[in-house]
């Protein structure tokens, strides 16, 4: 159960 793209790239930055 993965969100979007669009959404998985604000986790990423918040990753960073």
């Amino acid at each position: 159960l993965l969100p979007p793209t669009a959404k998985k790239s604000e986790v990423t930055s918040a990753l960073t």
